[in-house]
């Protein structure tokens, strides 16, 4: 929506502030070079990088453990509610709940995730849904799921 209405890019929160600082530095005049990260040791994007949460909280280990026991117990029911809803393509509230995952999806340092959940939720918020996101969707709730079954051996 931002995009159609005239802005040159769309961020969405939470983000890390190394997202912020990419856009930020994309349209700046003075632009910093970018270091390249250098990739994790497993390239599976489905395995969360706790990074992001143990720098907010400070390496606050009880913050910590309370933020993954909720994601823990709310994010499956979601994906549930996704997966419903995709079978009876009832894309505004598919819209609504893949909303729902977003934020754990940028605290758990799932990039990749986000910005797919991002694109759908863009994609089912229209008037008419051209394309059906079956698949997609299908595809999210399955890589939701293996993030869950990491995060659950990371903290166990």
């Amino acid at each position: 929506k931002c995009l159609a209405a005239g802005m040159n890019a769309c961020i969405v929160k939470p983000f890390t502030p190394d997202e912020l600082f990419l856009i930020l530095n994309k349209y700046s005049k003075k632009r910093k070079p970018i270091k390249e990260k250098p990739l994790s040791a497993s390239s599976n994007n489905n395995i969360p990088d706790l990074t992001y949460l143990n720098n907010v909280s400070k390496g606050n280990k009880d913050f910590i453990s309370d933020i993954i026991k909720t994601v823990l117990k709310t994010m499956p029911l979601i994906v549930k509610e996704m997966e419903l809803l995709n079978a009876e393509c009832k894309w505004k509230s598919l819209s609504s709940a893949i909303h729902k995952v977003k934020p754990s999806l940028t605290i758990l340092g799932l990039p990749k995730l986000k910005d797919e959940a991002f694109e759908l939720e863009e994609i089912l918020s229209q008037e008419n849904v051209s394309k059906t996101p079956v698949l997609r969707v299908t595809n999210l709730c399955k890589n939701l799921k293996e993030s869950l079954f990491h995060l659950k051996n990371i903290t166990s």
